[in-house]
């Protein structure tokens, strides 16, 4: 055992733990897991010596797969010595798909996307094979309260020249929102700040779908900030690039949060050519055109978020605008 480079501390029996760096059983309680992950199927996306991958075992999960860009000699001889059935598969984030490891309940995504340069391609890799959640935890920027995210070119700290990115924890949620989850929801911070937890959740209507941006959409109105009072009117195209004839099933409005969060307003499935569409983009988009009218007078005085849901057989997008309800006087 003294001959393995270990990272995760791992009770192989009882007394007997691996002489990792990471003080992987303390995390847990910061994490988010689950107690019981019974029925459930599990991806570790980077698992490394596969500590995360063998709790979740422990805790019923119904199959795991880990997955990382090489398979340690700590992973071999833990699963080895615990009989444990945890399958592993060499990929990267980036190879993540439902082709070839089918759709997962819960995912584990510990540790990870600072280490890639293109961390939003590596979530929504995530988001893709995602039916019900994903925990992401990484490195973040303490104490600061923007939406922001630091680029890091050579080393972060004094010793880790393998960061790219840091984000703030409210950048980590809307980047986990951003890569193809309805709503996202801070878990916990720890480490003095500098660690973050976000968990990002599917709905029944997105867990079979992946966001992505062959959804295009233009909206006629309203304008991002306008002000309203009785009515709001929302009117625009949209489309599938990858089968605009096909185009869009359904379209959700929910206001001041998304699905799961915000209060649903109405839905509607777009009919008819919106007018000089195809001249636009050059093809036929019978279906693109929406109009969604909606009562506004009961909502309260201020500003609003609205958030558009568009769903196609294969694709979905969110999109989010604010209106000022104003209180007309008599």
């Amino acid at each position: 055992m003294e001959q393995v480079p270990w990272w995760h501390r791992i009770e192989l029996a009882p007394g007997l733990i691996t002489p990792g760096l990471d003080d992987s059983r303390g995390k847990v309680q910061y994490l988010g897991i689950p107690e019981n992950l019974s029925g459930k199927r599990v991806l570790d996306v980077g698992c490394w010596d596969g500590f995360f991958s063998f709790e979740a075992e422990k805790r019923g999960a119904r199959e795991v797969i880990a997955i990382d860009i090489w398979e340690s000699p700590g992973f071999r001889l833990a699963r080895k010595v615990l009989n444990s059935k945890v399958h592993f598969e060499r990929m990267s984030m980036y190879e993540v798909n439902s082709e070839r490891l089918g759709l997962f309940e819960v995912v584990f995504c510990f540790g990870v996307y600072y280490h890639l340069k293109n961390p939003l391609t590596g979530l929504e890799r995530i988001a893709s094979v995602a039916k019900e959640s994903a925990l992401i935890e990484g490195e973040i920027l303490a104490e600061e309260t923007r939406t922001v995210v630091e680029f890091i070119e050579f080393l972060y700290g004094d010793d880790d020249p393998t960061t790219w990115w840091v984000p703030s924890l409210s950048a980590l949620q809307a980047m986990v929102r951003a890569s193809g989850f309805p709503s996202a929801e801070i878990v916990s911070t720890y480490q003095g700040g500098h660690r973050g937890v976000v968990r990002g959740l599917k709905t029944p209507l997105t867990k079979a779908l992946a966001a992505s941006e062959n959804i295009v959409f233009a909206l006629a109105s309203p304008r991002n900030g306008e002000t309203v009072c009785d009515r709001l009117t929302i009117e625009g195209w949209v489309i599938d690039r990858s089968d605009p004839v096909r185009g869009i099933d359904l379209i959700e409005v929910y206001l001041d949060g998304p699905e799961g969060e915000g209060e649903f307003v109405g839905r509607i499935s777009p009919e008819g050519e919106f007018p000089g569409l195809t001249s636009q983009w050059g093809f036929l988009a019978p279906n693109s055109r929406f109009t969604i009218e909606i009562d506004v007078s009961q909502w309260a005085v201020g500003q609003h978020a609205i958030f558009l849901s568009f769903y196609s057989p294969t694709h979905w997008r969110q999109h989010r605008l604010h209106v000022i309800r104003k209180h007309i006087h008599s």
